[in-house]
């Protein structure tokens, strides 16, 4: 048995960290007394963190639970908890918790350190062990005995959790789940039920296992009878093709010899037919050479090779002449190309220089235009000279003055917003001293006005605490009768009051003596009872499992009548029999049977699988390869398509190519119209023409246009003079040198109408041009691959339809396979499948059934033979302990019913006494508090009429500073208007300046700009040394002086020696041929003249050597031919024995493979042993399902018996406290109520229901509620009780539930339990403690820790244990108190010890 012996504490809330406090715990009662905020309840706190590891309530993390560090003036606390203790063992044990805070820059930290279990053992030897804070949470409720829930929500309870019974629903059952450990027994109830699941699943794989494993011991027994046939048909038929192999062999032998003469007698025919053949094929060809050759020359072959050879020479001298010529040519074209390309940088560059120049004089206007501006709006540019023209110093000198003028405005502008700011700045500064002395009596005002309002509520407040003191005076001689009668009656009371209440504790304590004794023997014969009824109800349920055996037995043979009835038709052409089957050997007779049948269907079943996965894997190979062909000709298709797309293109091509050639640019340039039936190359070379032209007319026009430019600007300078020579020209010249200059530059027949063409518009048909060239050389590039493409389209389109037709036909079998021969098979499967599978299911009901009757019979024999041999009876018969447990239990009930009245009386004795005693208090107050009264009425007169005269003087100060604000409000206001004026004035001011100076600013920026633009393309034009246009123009002529007579010496010089040669070179190509076409002639002559002479030799050995009756070769070869066919006959005879008797060696060396194949498989290999050993497996998971549903039911059983037991003796043990303790009359007693929720949330009404109707155990959970009774009627007592009635059920239950639950350990702590109790309800705690004091007395460990504030309570339970007989006093309580340390400010609590007898 435990109890707590010590508790130390240091630096634990407000207790000091730098010394130790101790209290010791006595038995039966430790009185713990102090003030509210003393640290009482801190004690409480540290028992249950001590034990359990938990934190009170609020303490965040930990960090509120230790001393603050700003009480100690240090950066970190420490603080422990040890508490001495015996444990359930009776051993001493210390264990001790160190706990630490440290201070950070922002916060506190807590940390938990390991803590310490010391264990005394009974050799005097002491054991330390440092353990972590999870497991000191362990392994202290192990050692007290009880679990940390019962530490936690009963001995241990704080404060402001002692209220927790009274708490809503779902808290309540965490709680006593919590209490009763419902979770580890719900828990063990999840574990057999799901294991009982996994079992079941197990043995139905395991049924359906073993019923495969049958089948396929079946078919390896037939298939292993099927290998012994095929192997000796087998060897039959080896012994047969020996014999035929023999005559096969001799057979072979004639057949060689007649071949050979046949061979030779074939080659010298065909040798005499192919001579004959090639001399009439040389005739013919030396016929086709002559006729082709011009002429047959006479000359001999050596004189023609040596011909031949001296034409080759002279050929490849000639060649490379032309060669050269061709080479020389190129590189004069290569030197003219150049020389066109430098013109044309030539002539860009001609226009740049023109277009600089002209862009640096508009630049010059420009700015001259702004100074001219300038100068007639700002009268300080007045003076500056602008009649000359652009001058860089006149620009100089105006941007140098616009600076000057803008820094002169910018410094008198200053000055004169500096001014008129100055002038702002102290009118702000006046109306903020007026706004602050109308502020300062604004406030002076409030401060007297609510002063006067304070002083006139103490006024009011005394005139009416005056008036009732006034009335009280008269009170004080009636307040003096009071307190005289209720002492009078309060004598007369205590005079009777001391011998009753002794009376009635007197025969209390006898009744309880006589009820313990008949507990006694109660308890003795109880425990006989329960086992004789649990013989009885064992024989009762073995007597019901019998007759549920006998009524499953029936049951299998009515299903198996109705099976055999519903398909007769299967089973008569299995079985052979329609007689029902009465016994178990013929059940399993049937089912061997029906085995053996599903064996034969299923091999059915599985060959046309094979065959439809066959046609399946055949088709899907087809399917490949059709739709690998398929994509590819898509893709060639689409290819083809694209090329399509490139003719359409090549007609928008030439279409565009045509729009080109029309245009404004190339118009004048006289390109016919492209065709649309033009091939490609030619199609090129007139997109490659127009470029050429594109790019000839665009230089051209910038030359004449840069020449145009020249002699525009020459006319500007001197409009009446020659721009060519100088000559003077009078109006007619003039006009007529304008047209023609109009008309030379014109291109084409453009009419006088028509806009210029623009160098853009030149560019831009360039671009063109080359564009659509570049365009066509990619396109002959992309159609070069379509012939090809289309070829492999016609091939593929061929391989897809063959495809097709194949996959048409496979498909056809496989529909017929898949829709007739295996829906046929799958439906046999299926319904011989579903009869076996019931078969099986009766025939194991069956076999259980008789199996469970035989077990229940046996267990009901020993039930009956064990049920009255035991040596407990006495010689009483079950009846008599019975009768005597009734007698017992009645008289128990009397003597409680006595106890009960006796009980009352004593709390009516009790109330009266408090009320006399409180009567007498509450006079005795009255009569003081009167006197009082009586001497505070002169002190209240005196009080007020200083107030009045108070309250004049300051109602006069408030008006004189009231005028006095006003005048200040009304000098602010006029003020603001001034200064308003004041500062619109300044921003007008600055607002007016700002605008010219940034219109000074701007004008400045502007030429700025303009300047630095100028000096940009003045350097340009310095730094270029190439702009001079003149030079230009000159390289431009020279350049097409040399192209003009590049192209002179080339038509003059090359292409007459070109084609002079190239003529040469033809004309003596042709001799050649003719040359060689006679060597070739006289080749093919004597190669003709070889093959007669052979054929002529070989004709007339062939004649010679025969009889007159044709060639002697001829003769043979007819007489082998005959022997030949002789021979073969014979062979094809043997060859067609020999190849059936091969077909079906081979039909039964497959089918030999493949039943050794199939015994090979996994599902066949050591079949008879795997399937005993499934056997054995599935009977044992079977028997352990049925051990895990008994051992289920019996725990389910055990639980709720456990639940209702406990619930009904804190019920029993509630009621008894309650009608102890409660004074009241509105409340006969309190109860809990716990209902059982099933599944779906049954009641508890209904958990034995539905634990005989099978319903699952682990889903069982229980709802508990407090309900209060008066009469017969529950009421739900949250939230219809009072703050007291709420206090006191805490206790009542708290009390209930240590009283059952804490048998190893008797401690109980109550925290301020008279929190919101009444004096008559203090009085029935105080009462029904003693009395549990004294009930508990015998036992050694029983603890009651109790601390309050109320001093009256504790002495009620002085009094109460005073007068209790049986109790055992303290010999010590304690007191807890704060006390400041030193005068530092800072006070810690202390716990002094005190003897009993000085409370």
């Amino acid at each position: 048995m435990s109890s707590i012996n010590k508790l130390a504490i240091r630096g634990i809330r407000s207790f000091s960290p730098e010394s130790e406090e101790t209290i010791e715990f006595y038995s039966p009662l430790t009185m713990i007394v102090g003030a509210n905020g003393c640290g009482k309840t801190t004690l409480i706190e540290s028992l249950k963190f001590v034990c359990t590891g938990s934190l009170p309530p609020n303490a965040k993390s930990g960090q509120s639970l230790v001393n603050d560090p700003g009480m100690t003036d240090t950066a970190e606390v420490k603080a422990s908890i040890k508490l001495l203790f015996q444990n359930r063992s009776g051993k001493t044990c210390v264990a001790t918790r160190s706990l630490q805070v440290t201070k950070k820059r922002t916060k506190l930290e807590f940390k938990a350190v390991d803590g310490v279990l010391k264990l005394k053992k009974d050799s005097g030897e002491t054991v330390s062990t440092s353990m972590k804070c999870s497991d000191m949470d362990r392994v202290i409720p192990e050692n007290l005995g009880v679990s940390p829930a019962i530490l936690e929500n009963v001995i241990f309870v704080h404060q402001e959790d002692s209220n927790w019974p009274m708490q809503e629903g779902k808290i309540l059952k965490m709680k006593f789940d919590d209490i009763f450990e419902s979770t580890r027994y719900t828990k063990a109830l999840e574990a057999f039920t799901k294991c009982k699941k996994e079992t079941q699943s197990k043995a139905k794989t395991l049924k359906a296992e073993l019923m495969e494993l049958g089948a396929h011991l079946m078919a390896a027994t037939q298939s292993k009878k099927e290998l012994e046939d095929a192997q000796r048909a087998k060897e039959q038929c080896d012994e047969e093709l020996e014999s035929i192999g023999q005559r096969l062999a001799q057979n072979e032998d004639r057949l060689q010899k007649v071949n050979e003469l046949l061979t030779a007698a074939q080659a010298s025919m065909q040798r005499l037919k192919k001579l004959e053949w090639q001399v009439a094929e040389a005739d013919r060809r030396v016929q086709e050479k002559t006729s082709s050759l011009e002429s047959v020359l006479p000359d001999t072959d050596e004189q023609l090779q040596h011909v031949l050879n001296n034409f080759e020479m002279a050929m490849a001298a000639k060649r490379k002449d032309l060669q050269s010529l061709h080479q020389q040519m190129d590189a004069v074209t290569m030197e003219t190309d150049k020389i066109r390309a430098e013109l044309d940088r030539l002539n860009l560059r001609k226009g740049q220089a023109v277009a600089l120049q002209e862009q640096l004089q508009a630049q010059r206007d420009q700015q001259w235009r702004i100074i001219g501006d300038l100068a007639k709006r700002f009268p300080f540019l007045a003076q500056v000279n602008l009649a000359g023209g652009w001058n860089a110093a006149v620009v100089k000198d105006v941007i140098s003055r616009l600076q000057s003028e803008y820094q002169r405005f910018q410094q008198e502008s200053g000055r004169d917003v500096g001014r008129l700011r100055d002038v702002v700045t102290a009118m702000e500064k006046t109306a903020g001293e007026k706004r602050a002395l109308m502020q300062s009596l604004e406030v002076e005002l409030k401060l007297k006005t609510e002063e006067t309002r304070a002083l006139q509520q103490d006024c009011n407040t005394k005139r009416v605490e005056l008036s009732r003191v006034a009335a009280s005076r008269g009170n004080i001689q009636r307040c003096q009768l009071e307190f005289d009668g209720a002492q009078q009656a309060h004598q007369e009371f205590m005079t009777d009051y001391n011998r009753k209440i002794d009376d009635i504790r007197r025969q209390i304590k006898e009744t309880s003596d006589r009820m313990r004794n008949l507990q006694d023997e109660l308890n003795q014969d109880a425990q006989l009872l329960q086992e004789l009824s649990h013989h009885r109800k064992e024989l009762a349920a073995a007597e019901a499992n019998i007759q549920q055996a006998d009524a499953d037995v029936r049951l299998a043979q009515t299903e198996l009548a109705s099976l055999m009835a519903t398909n007769r038709d299967v089973l008569l052409d299995v079985l052979a029999v329609d007689t029902p089957i009465q016994r178990t050997d013929e059940l399993e007779g049937a089912l061997k049977a029906l085995d053996t049948r599903t064996v034969a269907l299923q091999s059915q079943r599985d060959h046309a699988r094979e065959e439809i996965s066959r046609l399946r894997s055949e088709l899907a190979a087809k399917d490949a390869v059709l739709s690998q062909h398929t994509r590819k000709l898509q893709d060639l298709r689409v290819r083809i398509e694209g090329l399509s797309n490139v003719e359409q293109e090549r007609d928008r091509l030439i279409q565009r190519l045509n729009e080109l050639r029309r245009n404004r640019v190339l118009i004048g340039s006289e390109l016919e119209p492209v065709p649309y039936a033009v091939t490609f190359e030619e199609l090129i070379l007139r997109a490659k023409e127009t470029e050429d032209e594109a790019r000839e007319m665009l230089t051209i026009t910038k030359a004449s246009k840069a020449f145009l430019k020249r002699l525009n600007k020459e006319r500007k300078r001197n409009p009446s003079a020659c721009p060519c020579c100088g000559q003077q020209m009078n109006a007619t010249v003039v006009s007529t040198y304008e047209r023609n200059i109009t008309q030379l530059l014109k291109f084409g027949d453009e009419p006088d109408d028509q806009p210029e063409v623009t160098l853009e518009e030149y560019n831009d048909t360039l671009e063109h041009a080359s564009a659509l060239f570049l365009e066509l050389q990619t396109m002959q590039k992309r159609l070069m691959p379509a012939m090809e493409i289309r070829t492999e389209i016609a091939h593929l389109e061929r391989l897809v339809q063959e495809i097709s037709t194949d996959k048409r036909t496979k498909q056809t079998e496989l529909l017929d396979w898949e829709s007739v021969r295996l829906v046929d098979s799958d439906l046999q499967v299926q319904t011989m499948g579903r009869v076996h599978r019931a078969f099986q299911d009766i025939c194991l009901r069956w076999r259980n059934a008789e199996q469970r009757r035989v077990d229940y019979v046996d267990r009901k024999k020993r039930q009956t033979d064990s049920l009255f041999s035991g040596a407990e009876m006495g010689g009483r018969s079950l009846e008599d302990i019975e009768a005597l447990q009734r007698t017992r239990q009645e008289t128990k009930d009397t003597l409680q019913v006595k106890k009960d009245r006796l009980a009352t009386e004593e709390t009516t004795l009790s109330k009266r006494f408090y009320t006399v005693k409180q009567q007498v208090t509450e006079a005795e107050k009255a009569l003081t508090d009167a006197k009082l009264e009586g001497n505070r009425y002169e002190e209240l007169e005196t009080t007020l009429q200083a107030l009045q005269t108070k309250m004049a003087e300051i109602e006069s100060r408030r008006h004189a500073l009231q005028r006095d604000r006003d005048q200040a409000d009304r000098d602010v206001r006029e003020f603001h208007v001034q200064v308003t004026a004041k500062q619109q004035e300044l921003r007008q001011r600055e607002e007016d300046h700002q605008r010219q100076g940034q219109a000074l600013q701007r004008e400045q920026e502007t030429l700025h700009q303009s300047q630095q633009t100028i000096e940009q393309l003045s350097q340009r034009v310095q730094q270029d040394a190439t702009m001079n246009v003149a030079e230009i123009e000159a390289s431009i002529a020279r350049g097409q002086q040399e192209i003009a007579q590049r192209e002179e010496d080339k038509q003059r010089t090359f292409l007459p020696r070109i084609q002079a040669l190239s003529a040469e070179v033809a004309s003596q190509e042709h001799i050649k041929r003719n040359v060689l076409g006679n060597i070739e002639l006289r080749a093919i002559i004597v190669e003709a003249r070889q093959l007669r002479d052979e054929w002529q030799q070989l004709q007339q050995a062939t004649t010679s050597s025969s009889n007159g009756s044709g060639s002697a070769t001829q003769q043979q070869y007819q007489q082998a031919e005959r022997e030949q066919a002789v021979v073969l006959r014979e062979k094809a005879t043997l060859t067609s024995e020999r190849d059936t008797l091969k077909g079906r060696v081979d039909v039964y060396r497959v089918n030999v493979q493949q039943v050794e194949r199939r015994l090979q498989e996994s599902s066949y290999r050591n079949i008879d042993e795997r399937y005993r050993r499934k056997n054995i497996e599935f009977e044992t998971t079977n028997m352990a399902v049925t051990d895990l549903d008994n051992y289920l039911n019996a725990l389910d059983r055990a639980l709720q018996s456990f639940h209702t037991m406990k619930i009904r003796s804190i019920n029993k043990i509630i009621r008894e406290l309650w009608q102890q303790i409660y004074q009241g009359q509105d409340i006969d007693t309190i109860e809990i109520e716990s209902g059982a929720d099933i599944g779906d949330g049954e009641t508890a009404a209904a958990t034995a229901a539905a634990s005989a109707a099978g319903s699952s155990a682990s889903s069982r959970s229980y709802n508990y509620r407090v309900v209060m009774k008066k009469g017969d009627l529950p009421l739900d007592m949250r939230g219809r009780c009072s703050a007291g009635q709420k206090v006191l059920a805490a206790i009542v239950i708290r009390l209930a539930l240590a009283e059952t639950f804490c048998n190893n350990c008797g401690i109980l702590a109550l925290d301020e339990p008279t929190t919101n109790l009444d004096d008559p309800n203090k009085a029935g705690l105080a009462q029904a403690l003693a009395r549990l004091i004294a009930s508990r007395a015998g036992q050694v460990n029983f603890q009651l820790v109790c601390i309050t504030h109320d001093e009256d309570f504790v002495r009620m339970m002085r009094n109460e244990l005073a007068l209790t007989n049986d109790a055992n006093l303290p010999a010590y309580y304690f007191r807890v108190y704060r006390e400041e340390k030193g005068h530092t400010g800072k006070f810690f609590s202390h716990i002094d010890r005190i003897p009993w007898e000085d409370m």
